[in-house]
């Protein structure tokens, strides 16, 4: 039901409450329920293996700066050093921002 109305107010380009006022839903299950569906369709984080590829130009992954305890990641033009004890965490949010950008 909720997600219908969402994908249909989306749609129409109109205002949620005036949406929601043509519909005679309350504007506040709407706005409960749109946060509610958006929540339950966000996918969880994974992580994906990295191969190393020496190219002529500039390898995607390096040693850390004179550090075995740690790699450099390019990722674009950002580079991201990554040492030991990093947060996966953390790191999958920076990751999935540059994937953005």
């Amino acid at each position: 039901f909720w997600q219908r109305h969402i994908a249909r107010w989306r749609q129409s380009g109109i205002t949620q409450a005036e949406y929601c006022r043509r519909h005679n839903l309350c504007r506040r299950q709407f706005t409960y329920w749109k946060g509610k569906l958006k929540d339950s369709s966000r996918e969880p984080i994974s992580f994906i293996p990295v191969k190393v590829v020496d190219t002529q130009e500039k390898q995607c992954l390096e040693k850390g700066a004179g550090s075995s305890s740690g790699v450099v990641l390019y990722r674009g033009r950002y580079r991201i050093e990554v040492r030991e004890g990093f947060s996966a965490e953390v790191l999958g949010e920076v990751l999935r921002v540059l994937e953005v950008m």
